[in-house]
This record gives structure tokens, sequence and C-alpha cells, in this order.
């Protein structure tokens, strides 16, 4: 009796931690995997969806404020900072959510928008070429992904990743915003320059 519940005790401990050591690069693929097969509830263990999106709320934000484009007259009417961020933040994981609930991504639009990203992960208007784990401190990590959208060049998104309860968490898309950016800023240069 004592061999066969230490056995089990053994296999129980070994398959936690054979989970966490799958490492964050194998936990991007998963994230692929459940977007493609639109398995919410598989994604969400992967991704902190409210992390993801309360980033990129706080970064759209910031990023309109850098573009020049005055939101203080929102704030003048009592919509802070906080709430535009907060409003941004709720509307990115609308997106995220539908992408994979849905397939509603990657519309051949901007690929390094919030949808873009997620759709090239999910195999939609786009790939992805690479993952590897750049570094690893704890239970945190940095990963780059390769991803080729249909209309663009490949580049590198950055993803913080943390280790929770033996499983890696897409936490953060570190520079998601500014290629989104950049690439708006690309195609209106283009654009000008054809009128």
């Amino acid at each position: 009796m004592y061999k066969a519940s230490l056995v089990l005790r053994v296999i129980a401990v070994a398959s936690l931690l054979g989970c966490a050591q799958q490492g964050p690069s194998k936990a991007v693929a998963e994230i692929g995997e459940a977007a493609s097969q639109h398995d919410v509830s598989r994604f969400e263990r992967l991704v902190d969806v409210a992390g993801v999106s309360e980033k990129w709320g706080k970064d759209m934000v910031a990023a309109l404020w850098a573009r020049g484009i005055d939101l203080s007259a929102l704030e003048r009417v009592g919509v802070s900072r906080e709430y535009q961020e907060r409003s941004l933040a709720e509307q990115g994981a609308v997106i995220i959510r539908e992408c994979v609930g849905d397939g509603k991504c990657g519309d051949g639009g901007n690929p390094w928008s919030l949808a873009g990203v997620f759709g090239a992960l999910a195999g939609r208007d786009g790939r992805v070429e690479s993952i590897s784990t750049e570094s690893t401190e704890g239970k945190l990590a940095t990963v780059a992904i390769k991803i080729k959208p249909s209309n663009a060049e490949a580049q590198f998104i950055e993803a913080k990743m943390r280790e929770r309860d033996g499983q890696w968490q897409l936490v953060e898309l570190l520079n998601q915003m500014k290629l989104e950016a950049a690439w708006s800023a690309a195609r209106k240069a283009a654009n000008s320059g054809t009128k």
C-alpha cells in the first residue's frame, strides 16, 4: 500500500514538472493550436487576456498622445486617461476573445494589430516561422515569435511569459504597439506618395 501511494506521488510530481518543463516556447505553440481550434478555455489558460489587453490599452492611449492626437477634451468632460485605458483594454479583450472564439481576426489589415498578431498565431493571415525563448529568470521569460504575415515582411514579436501553477502563460506583448505604429506609418507614407 505504501509503495503504491509513493509511486502515485512520484508520477504526480513528474507530470507537474513535465508541464513546467515544456517551457515558454512550447506554450506559445500551444496558444496557436488553441486559437486555431477555437478552444477558448485552453487559450485562456495559456494567455492572460486581461493582462495582455490592459497593456494594449495603456500603450494605445500613449500612442495616440504621442501621435499628437489631443485627448484632453475627453478629460475636460470627465473621461480620465485611466478610463480611456480601461475602455481600450476592454475592447482589446473582446478583440482577442473574438479572434479565438469566432475566428474574426487577421483580416488583411494591419498585421501587427492585436487581431493580426493573434490571427497569425492561429495560422490565419500569416504564420509563425519560429519561436525561441530569449531569456528566463525565475518564473518569467521573454519569447521571440517570428511572424510572417500574408501582407508584410516577417518580424519578431516579443512576448513576456510567466509560469503559474506549472503552466507558462503569455502575459504581455512587449513590442506589438511599436510594430503596429511603424506599419501604419509606412502604409500612410506609401499611400500619400501615390496620390
